[in-house]
């Protein structure tokens, strides 16, 4: 994963299960505007790590997704920073928020 999307984590941690809405993204990622998550999306296409999918129904409906090349990198990826995030978490006594 490339130096820029370090702080882009969230979303594809959300994708790693399956294709989302964006509706979807901004429920479950908390305090992130829409602007926020457009730009965010727009930039992991770019990189090649998510890929958006018009599915031309009534109504018409985008979905994102991991491109299936990264799916396993990220999900390890991730794995090992939530548990680096644990470890820090127990060695400075900071409280982990509910759902992390």
């Amino acid at each position: 994963m490339p130096r820029s999307q370090v702080g882009t984590f969230r979303e594809p941690f959300h994708l790693l299960d399956g294709a989302r809405r964006n509706g979807e993204l901004l429920t479950l990622v908390p305090a992130i505007t829409q602007k926020m998550l457009t730009q965010q999306l727009r930039e992991l296409e770019r990189e090649g790590i998510v890929m958006r999918t018009v599915r031309q129904a009534s109504p018409r409906r985008v979905e994102y997704a991991i491109v299936p090349r990264e799916r396993e990198r990220l999900r390890v990826l991730l794995s090992a920073l939530c548990a680096w995030g644990r470890c820090w978490a127990y060695d400075t006594g900071a409280v982990i928020a509910s759902g992390a």
